[in-house]
């Protein structure tokens, strides 16, 4: 009998407590992390020339990049890549692939107007080097290498072309072997996981024969690191720890210099196919904190790379059946992953974050970054003013970040819900470092209540959007404001001061989330 009330106790009596204790809950209070600082030289960005009016040559992408010393260009960015024949600075098999995309319509479009867009020899990378040098000097430039179409033959005169005109560059240089996209047969595909390290290691055996010395940064293969990505549920596509990938790079004769990473892990999260699986999003804020160490202990384990490269991770929010885009969704995207990013690259040997470059297209399924519309509902796509300025305001807004987790104390704000420990804070951004002006972004799910009451802390403003930058809440008898005006600034923070709060007042106030969608809640405070 006794053993039979000890089965019972764990069965009923502990759900019981687990219960009772939802009932009768304390607030969910919010602890702070380790602080940490933007690197100067940790910034970089993907330079996708072939597309229209975003070269490096306009003065107004220029001057706000110079502004935030970024130190690493890549060149060519992306999917270009994937067909470029640098011998003669155009696509490989120019007029093929154009009938070929040509003749797909609306699916391909993306790619025949890069093609439209970057005639045979209009927009060498020599020239390219020369444009971002003239808005300040260029410590790294990183070039992808293409080896899905190229032979190994070619790859190697590719590098020697490469180099040639890289001769004068002070900085170092990255060679990134492609992953990205390509057409077999004009068939567009990603590769296997068994075929990339295979045509990886020909390259390379190659170039090791004709003793050539790169310093080579291997890029992440199949995976978009940190999504919950689709192409993770298939057989043939795994992400970065798969066994296969790294047994398939392995081999005793090859020494990485580097490893190249991709992020596009707010493309799946927030969006509305997540919008009450919160478990998922608590999952991904956490993501960047423990499993960027993971994986660089895992290829650790399989390759001793000296360093590591976030050739890529996204600033804008986006989704494929979203037409258009919003500054302040756009910002909180960016300056969400950049925080995260930060803080997780501190666990690693990651030297550089390069923002990925705004893609633009009226007609394609693949809308990127941000676009504006005329009052005739016409898309502009002269962007390049703005998102120099967009990726400029989060890189001010980036200069300190500090996580911060759930249950313990945190400046006063206090996270209580239908669904207690529910809600998760992915960091707070130090505005000022020197006064200790904050921007705190919680997240928050529809029947959470924020409760603000601290008398140490004086709050600047508040407002509550969504994460496509839907007002959803501001404090009682303030006018509504935008988080980021026409040019891609923070009025309440780039001044005049012009916050949501006629003056900074201590409040004591909370706010329930009513909007179906997951919110952000913006608080801007400081130290009495």
């Amino acid at each position: 009998m006794k053993n039979f009330f000890r089965c019972l106790f764990p069965a009923y009596v502990i759900p019981l407590l687990f219960l009772n204790a939802l009932i009768f809950a304390d607030d969910v209070f919010l602890t702070l992390g380790t602080s940490y600082w933007c690197r100067a030289a940790f910034l970089g960005a993907n330079d996708n020339f072939v597309r229209g009016d975003r070269y490096f040559n306009d003065p107004k992408i220029q001057f706000p990049l110079k502004d935030m010393k970024f130190r690493a260009m890549r060149y060519s960015g992306g999917t270009v890549s994937s067909y470029w024949d640098y011998q003669n600075d155009t696509f490989v098999d120019y007029d093929r692939l154009y009938d070929f995309l040509d003749s797909q319509g609306d699916a391909y479009s993306i790619f025949k107007d890069l093609i439209d867009a970057n005639p045979p020899g209009v927009f060498g990378h020599k020239r390219f080097y020369s444009d971002i040098a003239a808005a300040d000097q260029w410590f790294i430039c990183a070039y992808i290498l293409n080896v899905a179409t190229r032979t190994p033959e070619q790859s190697l005169a590719d590098l020697n072309k490469i180099i040639a005109d890289n001769a004068y560059n002070p900085g170092q240089l990255i060679i990134e072997l492609d992953n990205e996209l390509y057409f077999n047969e004009f068939k567009n595909v990603l590769w296997p996981v068994a075929e990339y390290p295979d045509a990886c290691k020909q390259a390379e055996a190659y170039i090791d024969e004709n003793s050539m010395t790169l310093e080579c940064a291997r890029n992440a293969g199949i995976a978009l690191v940190g999504a919950p990505n689709s192409l993770m549920a298939t057989k043939d596509y795994k992400y970065l720890g798969s066994t296969t990938w790294l047994a398939g790079l392995t081999n005793k004769k090859t020494q990485y210099d580097g490893l190249a990473l991709h992020d596009y892990g707010l493309d799946d999260i927030f969006i509305d196919g997540f919008s009450e699986d919160w478990q998922k999003r608590v999952a991904f804020v956490t993501y960047g904190m423990a499993a960027y160490s993971n994986i660089y202990a895992n290829m650790k384990r399989h390759f001793n790379y000296k360093s590591a490269y976030i050739t890529e991770y996204n600033t804008a929010y986006w989704k494929s059946n979203v037409f258009l885009l919003t500054a302040n969704s756009s910002f909180l995207c960016g300056l969400s992953t950049l925080g995260r990013l930060i803080a997780a690259c501190n666990y690693g040997d990651v030297i550089k974050g390069m923002f990925h470059h705004g893609l633009w297209h009226e007609s394609s399924a693949y809308r990127f970054g941000f676009v504006k519309q005329d009052t005739d509902g016409t898309i502009l796509l002269n962007c390049s003013g703005q998102i120099a300025a967009h990726f400029n305001t989060i890189y001010r807004m980036s200069q300190k970040i500090t996580p911060a987790f759930n249950n313990s104390p945190l400046a006063g704000i206090t996270v209580y819900g239908q669904t207690p420990r529910r809600t998760s804070t992915l960091f707070l951004t130090h505005t000022d470092p020197a006064r200790d002006d904050y921007l705190i972004i919680l997240e928050a799910g529809t029947g959470d209540v924020v409760k603000f009451n601290n008398p140490n802390l004086l709050y600047k403003s508040m407002a509550v959007y969504t994460y496509r930058g839907e007002e959803v809440w501001k404090p009682e008898g303030t006018k509504s404001w935008s988080m980021i005006d026409g040019n891609g600034y923070i009025p309440w923070i780039d001044g005049p001061m012009r916050p949501a709060l006629k003056e900074s007042v201590l409040l004591e106030s909370q706010i329930s989330i009513d909007s179906p969608a997951f919110s952000a809640i913006f608080v801007h405070l400081s130290k009495q």
